[in-house]
């Protein structure tokens, strides 16, 4: 990958403090500015791959609403992708996927990796001292960066997150969204699956009792 500081900043309009702290970043996590970005786009498009795996709608259904000051920086991004392929070494059509994610997101794309850099920036500021060393001696660099990335996450402007556990998307679910929504009001509820499945991937306060499966009350 490419990491010339004339390329990638220029290309995603990054303000020059902003670049600076990235950097830092990078150096801190044993990488690349231009590494970090790519996983970025990466982890964008798995998310979306991931809810399409459990029968989910994509990122576009969990929009947060929100208002969009007509100065906003988005709106003088070029979309113009075809540097994109040689600066991050990623195929053109990963990166037209990436686009069309952020169009969705009623953004551009150079706008979302802009976001979410600035929340890997703050969440990096937050790992001072022995704590980030400590972190580097349990985990691998690419477990690090990784790591951050998720974080950064948190920034897309959506009301659904991934978390650190996820039921496996080729195990068929056994409950209906509306077998779930009666589940999560209180209902005991017939678990058409395996006890196993149960106690191993039915993660949290999940109890069952003659068959059927419930929130732990208390």
């Amino acid at each position: 990958m490419s990491d010339d500081v004339s390329l990638w900043p220029a290309l995603l309009g990054f303000p020059p403090e902003q670049v600076h702290d990235f950097q830092r970043l990078a150096t801190d996590l044993e990488t690349t500015p231009v590494e970090i970005l790519a996983l970025m786009m990466h982890r964008v498009i798995r998310f979306d791959r991931d809810l399409h795996s459990h029968g989910l709608p994509g990122i576009r259904h969990w929009l947060t609403p929100k208002e969009v000051s007509p100065a906003s920086p988005q709106d003088t991004d070029s979309v113009d992708l075809d540097p994109w392929e040689a600066t991050f070494c990623i195929e053109l059509g990963l990166v037209e996927q990436f686009a069309r994610l952020s169009a969705e997101l009623d953004l551009t794309p150079a706008y979302v990796l802009r976001t979410l850099a600035q929340e890997a920036v703050q969440d990096r500021f937050k790992l001072v001292g022995d704590l980030l060393a400590d972190l580097r001696r349990r985990m691998k660099t690419k477990e690090l960066v990784a790591a951050m990335v998720d974080y950064a996450m948190a920034a897309l402007p959506l009301r659904i997150r991934a978390s650190t556990f996820m039921w496996p998307a080729d195990h068929p679910f056994p409950w209906s969204a509306t077998d779930c929504k009666a589940a999560v009001l209180g209902y005991e509820l017939q678990w058409p699956g395996g006890f196993d499945d149960f106690s191993t991937l039915l993660r949290g306060r999940w109890e069952m009792s003659d068959g059927f499966g419930f929130l732990h009350q208390s």
